[in-house]
């Protein structure tokens, strides 16, 4: 029933009636109490005649008045007056987003900017276990300054059963409450595919809403209409947007994002508004990120793209820090200084501590630097060629750290009569040289997994992790103070204070998976145990004085933009060093540190568990020639048909994508594809396309596009049935058919699609027999692949269009992975695990071929199980491929790098207000 003016509802007097909804009428009032001007929302009577459902929704009535954000419209009251239930809100003046759209799309930026606003809003409550359920324009208000309100956050999920029923009868969406209710009417257009099916559903389905009203700002147009709300429904679960819509000149980056909002599978959409809050960030900032990149400059632009959609090696070994003490926020450097590179080498028959713990330290003034080798300490001056030996008395010892005045050096020690104290210890000695001392007492122990380096406060403190706990000790002894406990499932790894004592700088891994590469970086007030999460995935994080906060993520480091004040990242990560050897499954520790005035060390190498590998050219004498790409974990190298560019699948945070690299000069990588997994990259035959298998709209498909990343998204080649799996492997030399493999039922053809009519179909089959990896002929009459028909794997040659009768070339144990030279007069394949063999071939007028000899210790990393890893340059020089280790040969280097004025190069690449 409807309530007329001047009703009262416990404090508050009804002036007047706003409008109504499925969850009930919305009337302005007045707070007799605090004088002021609130919304009033009834709910429906059915809501407190039912016990168990009234019960739930005042626990989330709850829940939501903890929500205080900018852009969330605040519930102030949940209350019972004479049976009716309401809940009085903020009063938000300004016309609802729906009202807006009557007029047409909005201009991109508009509606980048409001975007913007929706998702810290959504970011804010997911934080906090809120999820609305039920975005859509009608509840997002926008004052007359442009300010955004999201309104009734997370009703819907009040207004439903239990959340974790997964059945379509108690589901969010479908739940015959919610039916009677009428939300199903106004939202259905809205609904993410699990909640239009009955599933059960997370922070993923906002994504998807806030997908759908991002489209419908751009375009003017709901994605999904239709006559009633079955034909609605049917529509979110069965039909794919209609991108066309999209305005034209759109960054494709924009478009991508949209895609992955908008992807029906739960687990290919984004997992966090946060990154989606990220991208919008990034393109807002770029001048010329709201339309498509066309100029030259549209690489360094896209290099600058968020962390989840950045290649790992876009900045091949640039680094971080200041010129200031460490109690400052923030510094500028008042001219950029030239990036200056050295190495330093350890001498033959010296190796570092074990790498799990740090092994490098700095020292303030980057004159001189420490690490742990072989059985002592070492250090090093900058102005000597030198090593002079620290010696200790303890035979393994970890994770240096220099006093902030250079005289002193504290590590970890392994004591030799543990006892009962767990055998790790805190100690001190002079840099100097003289005896080592014990620091603190026994309570100072390093007990259970060892997942710290020390921080030595200039205040004369030492911060260590241990059991769990980040702790504080005089480096002149004492008891430890505990500053930070780890919660229950919690492994906390390497603390430090940020300026202003108030708030410590850690990571935290999941105890059950241990993966460092999925921690979070957080902060956590000391005072008060507040924490805020500072990224997801990620370690080893270390505050800047040029204002930035720096992190490890796979072998690279990242840095962003820090807020002193909102403690809190201020923009989007941008990698800056590549190459950073790093412990991802133990303690989550790399190896890098710098000093006050921007010189930074760090150890080269990979990631535990991430892989690292090179890209290198390795000629016919067995010499590798390591390329100028940091190390990372890569796959499937194929060569452009003019030699001048690699394409490889590369591992990034968010998955696999395919990359570019220019062969030639120190050029950064180009990450081509974006959304779900791409992989198995194959040039066209003029070079100006990459064909290659993407997941993006689920099934794995043929896709190709631009080489140089300028066109948009790329575009589909080939649909798979059922469970089909397509794999592109060879273009035609004249570009109009390509040869693709199909897997499905353990079994694998040979197809081909005709380009011009994108018609495909199946080549060479046959029941029970796997036919893989085809590679054309350089004339195109001639089509080499695998065959196991004889049993095992073996390399058959046959013409094309297949006419006459096959060959088989000579067997020696497995032949795989077959690839021709670029005149055609040779075969290379390998006969076993890093063995090469090549045949001497004639094609014209019939196919023969020589005995097969062997190319040698050929030092790439090819498996007889995995696809091709290599490709043969074009000009007959060589082989492209990977190499393990990190030198030219695939030796590890024991040595340190060194960066000097690495905080200009930081302040380049990622610029702080």
């Amino acid at each position: 029933m409807a309530l007329a003016t001047g009703t009262r509802l416990g404090g508050f007097e009804i002036t007047d009636r706003i409008g109504a909804g499925g969850m009930g009428e919305v009337y302005r009032a007045t707070d007799s109490k605090l004088g002021r001007e609130v919304a009033i929302k009834t709910l429906p009577a059915g809501l407190a005649a039912d016990a168990d459902r009234l019960a739930r929704f005042e626990r989330e009535a709850k829940l939501l008045a903890s929500l205080n954000h900018a852009h969330i419209a605040s519930v102030y009251e949940l209350d019972e007056h004479e049976g009716t239930l309401y809940i009085a809100m903020e009063l938000v003046e300004g016309d609802t987003l729906e009202e807006k759209l009557k007029s047409g799309p909005l201009p991109v930026e508009d509606a980048l900017q409001l975007g913007l606003q929706i998702a810290q809003a959504l970011e804010a409550a997911h934080e906090k276990g809120v999820v609305h359920r039920d975005l859509k324009p009608a509840n997002i208000m926008i004052t007359p300054d442009g300010v955004v309100k999201v309104l009734d956050f997370g009703l819907a999920k009040a207004f439903s059963g239990d959340p974790n029923q997964a059945s379509p009868a108690h589901s969010p969406a479908l739940s015959m409450a919610m039916t009677q209710a009428g939300l199903v009417l106004g939202t259905a257009g809205y609904m993410a595919p699990e909640q239009a099916s009955g599933q059960a559903t997370d922070q993923r389905a906002d994504i998807w809403a806030f997908g759908v009203v991002l489209y419908e700002m751009l375009t003017g147009q709901p994605l999904f209409s239709g006559e009633s709300v079955p034909h609605i429904l049917a529509a979110v679960l069965q039909t794919d947007p209609d991108w066309n819509r999209l305005p034209k000149d759109l960054n494709p980056r924009l478009k991508q994002m949209l895609e992955r909002c908008l992807d029906k599978k739960v687990r290919n959409r984004y997992h966090s508004i946060a990154d989606v809050r990220v991208d919008i960030e990034a393109v807002l900032r770029n001048p010329s990120g709201i339309v498509v990149c066309t100029t030259a400059e549209s690489g360094s632009a896209r290099a600058q793209a968020p962390l989840h959609r950045r290649a790992l090696p876009w900045a091949a070994a640039l680094v971080l820090a200041a010129i200031a003490s460490a109690a400052a926020w923030t510094i500028k450097t008042p001219e950029s200084r030239p990036l200056i590179r050295s190495v330093h080498t350890l001498p033959e028959g010296r190796s570092f501590s074990i790498l799990q713990i740090g092994a490098i330290a700095i020292t303030r003034d980057g004159q001189q630097f420490v690490y742990g080798a072989n059985d002592a300490f070492y250090s090093h001056r900058i102005d000597s060629f030198d090593d002079v030996r620290i010696s200790v008395p303890e035979a393994a010892h970890l994770a240096p750290e220099v006093s902030p005045d250079g005289q002193w050096l504290a590590y970890i020690a392994f004591l030799a009569d543990p006892g009962t104290t767990g055998g790790v210890q805190l100690a001190k000695v002079p840099v100097a040289g003289g005896a080592s001392i014990p620091i603190g007492s026994a309570g100072s122990l390093i007990n259970g997994n060892i997942r710290t380096n020390l921080s030595w406060e200039v205040e004369g403190r030492i911060v260590y992790v241990s059991g769990g706990a980040i702790w504080r000790v005089s480096a002149n002894g004492g008891d430890p103070e505990q500053l930070v406990a780890a919660k229950a499932g919690e492994s906390v790894s390497e603390a430090e204070i940020l300026p202003g004592g108030d708030w410590a700088l850690f990571s935290i891994a999941d105890n059950n998976t241990l993966n460092w590469d999925t921690a979070n970086v957080v902060v956590q007030s000391i005072e008060s145990g507040e924490r805020h999460i500072l990224h997801k995935g990620g370690s080893s994080a270390r505050y800047v004085p040029t204002g930035h906060i720096v992190f490890a993520f796979g072998n690279a480091l990242y840095a962003a933009p820090f807020d002193a004040d909102a403690v809190d990242l201020a923009g989007e990560p941008v990698p800056v060093v590549q190459g950073v050897r790093r412990d991802t499954v133990n303690s989550g520790i790399a190896q890098y540190d710098f000093s006050d005035n921007g010189t930074l060390i760090y150890l080269p190498g990979g990631a535990g568990g991430t892989g690292d590998a090179r890209l290198a050219i390795v000629d016919r004498n067995a010499s590798a020639h390591a390329l100028p790409l940091a190390s990372g974990t890569y796959s499937d190298p194929r060569v452009s048909p003019d030699g001048s560019v690699a394409a490889f699948t590369a591992s990034y945070p968010d998955g696999e994508d395919v990359t570019a690299y220019r062969l030639a000069g120190d050029s950064a990588p180009l990450r081509l594809t974006f959304g779900g997994t791409s992989r198995f990259p194959v040039w066209s035959a003029d070079g100006l396309r990459v064909a290659f298998q993407s997941t993006r709209d689920g099934a794995p498909s043929i896709y190709w596009q631009l080489a140089d990343g300028s066109a948009g998204a790329p575009e589909r080649l080939t649909t798979p049935a059922g469970d089909e799996i397509h794999i592109p492997e060879s273009f035609s030399p004249e570009g109009r058919s390509l040869l693709f493999t199909v897997q499905k039922d353990n079994e694998t053809a040979i197809w081909i699609l005709d380009l011009e009519t994108h018609e495909s179909k199946p080549l060479i089959s046959a029941l029970g027999v796997d036919y893989t990896q085809p590679v054309f002929s350089p004339n195109g009459k001639w089509i080499a692949y695998m065959s196991t028909e004889t049993g095992s794997n073996e390399i058959f040659v046959q013409p094309y269009p297949p006419t006459g009768a096959k060959r088989q070339l000579p067997h020696t144990i497995d032949n795989h992975h077959p690839v021709w030279s670029a005149d055609g007069s040779e075969l290379i394949y390998t006969p076993g695990p890093n063995r090469f063999e090549s045949v001497r071939v004639t094609t014209e007028p019939v196919f023969s071929f020589g005995p097969a000899q062997a190319l040698g210790n050929i030092p790439m990393n090819q498996a007889p199980e995995r696809r091709r890893q290599y490709d043969i340059m074009p000009d007959g020089s060589g082989f492209l491929g990977f190499v393990t280790g990190t030198d030219d040969q695939g030796v590890e280097r024991n040595q340190i790098d060194i960066v000097y004025n690495w905080f200009d190069e930081l302040e380049r690449l990622v610029p702080t207000k």
